[in-house]
């Protein structure tokens, strides 16, 4: 999912707060902010994945990681000198997951976000727009 990619700047597979409040600037505004109660129901409802972060006791993933598009299961430290590994797998397979959406959960947000804001179309127009997306009509 190409707008999942862009927001995952840090290539490790789910979105975190951060991650989500750049998309949420360039759609609502420089103050647009998530607060934590909020990133907690989206990930809890949607389909966060947990992992290891800084003063958590959340549950943890394998160091095992599923590898993208296969049921080939990819271990730590296996993919360096594999080219059918992308670079973005890679980095998953490779570090703890921290908690965020998944992609799978990110779609399923951004559906009851737009569901629950009355289904207009231009609105997902203007969120495209505003992640570089040429827009206009006839394109």
């Amino acid at each position: 999912m190409e707008v999942f990619e862009r927001l995952d700047s840090d290539l490790d597979g789910v979105l975190c707060r951060e991650e989500l409040n750049g998309f949420l600037e360039a759609t609502e505004g420089p103050a647009a902010r998530m607060p934590p109660d909020v990133f907690d129901w989206l990930t809890a409802t949607f389909g966060g994945a947990r992992g290891r972060s800084s003063g958590s006791d959340s549950d943890s993933d394998s160091e095992e990681e599923i590898a993208e598009g296969g049921d080939n299961v990819v271990q730590s430290g296996d993919t360096d000198n594999d080219p059918t590994i992308s670079r973005h797998q890679s980095r998953v397979a490779k570090e703890p997951r921290p908690v965020g959406l998944t992609p799978e959960g990110f779609l399923a947000a951004y559906l009851y976000m737009y569901a629950s804001s009355g289904g207009d179309p231009a609105t997902v127009w203007r969120d495209l727009g505003f992640l570089g997306y040429d827009v206009r009509p006839g394109r």
